[in-house]
């Protein structure tokens, strides 16, 4: 029953992230302007979300932060709590987990990894009360899939988050990156992995494809389409979030927990 609720829920704020706060990623974006040219006049920028409709969970243009409905129990059925998990980040028992459906190949995904993740390790994750737990929804054809694989391979050389960060830090801030076994295995240089060789190979098998194939299926049972979208403890939320939107979902769900 909490799982179909929040697949209703879900993919009402997928749309709503999709029509209004522009976070969300479903589709290519328009080609980057060339070197040197900015938005057209009066164009939003793309990397960053809009203000949320009155009434819509967001950050409102005045500033008001509005949370979705919780649904008791969301977190214990999308948290996996692995101890082991290479593609998690902060303690197996933290008392609030972030599920996060990502992409290499999202531009709002780099940001999150750039703008917002940083703070939520160093503040939230380090005290004990944060859990990242990644899950791959590789979107945008066979460049994200191969993305999905190489952070895998990543993974299995513990390197997954310092491999993703150099990803998305590489990555440019308007549209979508092309994604080649050279660029990862550059960035998996960069990333401090070691065997390179082994890192080539794992990019080059289906060895993680059942894996990754799982976490897609999960998004598609929960209504999930786009990148990135996430659940913050009990409550799901779609598209790309400011960050003070993301430390009063944390709170709340601090307070709700004791």
């Amino acid at each position: 029953m909490v799982l179909a609720l929040a697949v209703v829920l879900i993919a009402i704020l997928a749309l709503a992230a999709t029509l209004l706060l522009r976070g969300g990623d479903p589709e290519p974006a328009p080609p980057a302007p060339a070197t040197g040219a900015g938005p057209a006049p009066g164009a939003a920028d793309p990397a960053s979300p809009a203000p949320a409709a009155e009434g819509a969970p967001g950050v409102s243009a005045a500033g008001e932060i509005t949370l979705p409905p919780a649904f008791d129990g969301l977190q214990e059925e999308l948290a996996r709590r692995d101890p082991g998990d290479p593609m998690a980040l902060g303690a197996a028992d933290a008392p609030v987990v972030l599920v996060l459906f990502s992409d290499l190949r999202c531009p709002y995904c780099g940001e999150f990894s750039r703008e917002i993740e940083p703070d939520l390790v160093a503040g939230h994750v380090a005290a004990g009360r944060l859990r990242l737990e990644w899950r791959d929804l590789p979107t945008f054809g066979e460049g994200s899939r191969l993305g999905a694989r190489a952070g895998r391979a990543a993974a299995a050389q513990g390197r997954f988050w310092e491999f993703t960060a150099e990803v998305f830090a590489a990555a440019p801030r308007r549209g979508h990156p092309e994604l080649d076994e050279e660029l990862l295995v550059a960035r998996a240089r960069a990333a401090g992995i070691g065997d390179i060789d082994r890192f080539r190979a794992d990019l080059r098998s289906a060895r993680f494809d059942a894996a990754i194939d799982a976490d897609v299926a999960q998004a598609g049972e929960l209504g999930i389409f786009s990148t990135p979208s996430y659940s913050v403890g009990d409550l799901p939320v779609a598209g790309l979030q400011p960050r003070e939107f993301l430390e009063a979902a944390i709170a709340d769900q601090l307070a709700a927990r004791g």
